[in-house]
């Protein structure tokens, strides 16, 4: 297959759009997923409040979730 220079020059522009595409939705799931806590911060958060409610709760159970999400 022998292509002239505008059909390849065509053909790389594309390619380069697809890739461009693809990186800037990539770029935008990292960012709404960097967001979010990790799941060992939550599940630690869940227990220390757990742990507080069984043994009589305090003024303000959920200090160390703060500090995670800080």
């Amino acid at each position: 297959m022998h292509l002239n220079t505008y059909e390849l020059q065509y053909l790389v522009k594309e390619r380069l759009n697809r890739d461009r595409q693809f990186a800037a939705r990539q770029a935008m799931v990292k960012e709404a997923l960097a967001d979010r806590p990790a799941l060992r911060l939550r599940l630690g958060a869940l227990f220390i409040r757990l742990g507080t409610w069984l043994q009589g709760g305090v003024e303000k159970p959920d200090v160390e979730a703060e500090r995670a999400n800080a």
